[in-house]
């Protein structure tokens, strides 16, 4: 117990911030960190190691669940993402070890996103697993199988991504398969709805529609990004190609041809269902250093690094391209004796850029200037945490 109101609102106010979260539809990302920023920067905190836990390889942790061995082995709790075990220890919930896994994204649901027929949508893991090219489905409590398809007896699949966060997922075939090296495929997409899980289309990005200096192609946002030599960068509406290009509808266990076929599973796996005869329009090019652009949600603007000026990251409006007033930051790739610095918008569509350097970690706002009646914006910092010298102390 709190000796007095004052200690409360001093010390806990994380715990209201998480109370304030359950009255709030739209911001809890936000009061997630404004917790976070309550536990970073008191002083009067003191941290205590209750558990530790090795793995030769990959470890993940998402939603109070901490997986190893690249999946394999999930510790956490039964019922409650933030509580543990006695000591506050994680638990072994379940072993994934009848598939090996590649790759897997955690899949959540609000209650009011659930159907009342539904097979596990509310917490599942999605998993691209190596061993026989599927892409399943688990529940993410029991570890029990929901759905599985398989993909194709051609191309082998490894990467899983968010197209619309807890909305839609691509996955991306491999650079190295034979079946690229003979022919101007650069890489194969398959797109699929998860709520239910459900197949959208696959298609082929291919050199002689996108260009003979296509080197990688992704989705995002649904966005088609495609990468080139030279370091340049387009991008296309996926959902433009959707409407011009499917040629059919089928969903997941539909009987495909005369044979009998099903849709996702052997032999055949998922169809090539998008055939993009010519290059769709393109909505922006860019040429950067590193072939990485991110963009901002309102106000709309856009980070990358040159390729004529590598040392910096640069934020411009999306309207004109223009680089904003002080819309520079350093990229650190002069700096050899350390990484490459990083610059992001943050993830709560504030508009805010958070720029992580060797031992600085800054925080920009894109404000308005006050004389400008266009809306013009500037970059101005408002936050820095120097680490170096908070371990000097």
């Amino acid at each position: 117990m709190l000796k007095n109101e004052k200690q409360f609102k001093t010390e806990v106010n994380c715990y209201r911030n998480l109370i304030s979260r359950e009255y709030s539809a739209r911001f809890n990302r936000r009061y997630s960190l404004h917790a976070l920023k309550c536990l970073c920067l008191q002083a009067n905190y003191k941290y205590k190691k209750v558990w530790e836990k090795t793995s030769s390889k990959n470890i993940t942790s998402e939603y109070g669940r901490i997986y190893f061995d690249n999946y394999t082995n999930v510790f956490g709790d039964t019922y409650f993402h933030f509580r543990y075990g006695k000591g506050n220890k994680p638990k072994h919930l379940y072993s994934l070890t009848s598939h090996k896994i590649e790759n897997a994204l955690t899949c959540t649901a609000r209650t009011e996103e659930i159907g009342l027929a539904h097979n596990g949508e509310k917490d599942c893991l999605i998993c691209v697993t190596k061993d026989n090219k599927e892409l399943i489905r688990i529940h993410l409590t029991s570890g029990k199988i929901l759905q599985q398809m398989y993909l194709s007896p051609v191309y082998k699949f490894r990467d899983i991504s968010w197209n619309e966060s807890q909305s839609s997922i691509v996955i991306r075939s491999t650079k190295s398969h034979g079946s690229h090296r003979q022919t101007d495929i650069v890489k194969v997409l398959a797109v699929f709805d998860v709520k239910p899980l459900q197949f959208v289309g696959m298609m082929e990005i291919k050199k002689k529609e996108f260009g003979t200096n296509t080197v990688d192609a992704g989705l995002c946002q649904g966005v088609l990004i495609t990468m080139h030599q030279q370091s340049v960068v387009k991008m296309y509406s996926f959902q433009h190609i959707l409407d011009k290009y499917r040629t059919s509808t089928h969903k997941l266990d539909d009987v495909i041809d005369d044979e009998g076929h099903r849709l996702g599973h052997r032999p055949i796996g998922l169809k090539f269902n998008i055939q993009i005869k010519e290059c769709p329009p393109v909505l922006f090019t860019v040429s950067c250093y590193d072939q990485i652009v991110e963009f901002s949600n309102k106000p709309f603007h856009y980070i990358y690094s040159p390729v004529k000026t590598p040392e910096y990251f640069e934020v411009h409006s999306l309207e004109n391209k223009s680089l904003i007033e002080n819309g520079r930051l350093p990229t650190g790739i002069l700096d050899y004796a350390n990484d490459r610095y990083r610059a992001t918008f943050w993830d709560d569509d504030s508009g805010r850029v958070l720029h992580i350097a060797t031992s600085v970690v800054s925080v920009y706002d894109l404000t308005t200037v006050p004389s400008q009646e266009n809306g013009k914006r500037i970059l101005k910092k408002s936050f820095e945490m120097n680490l170096s010298k908070e371990k000097s102390r």
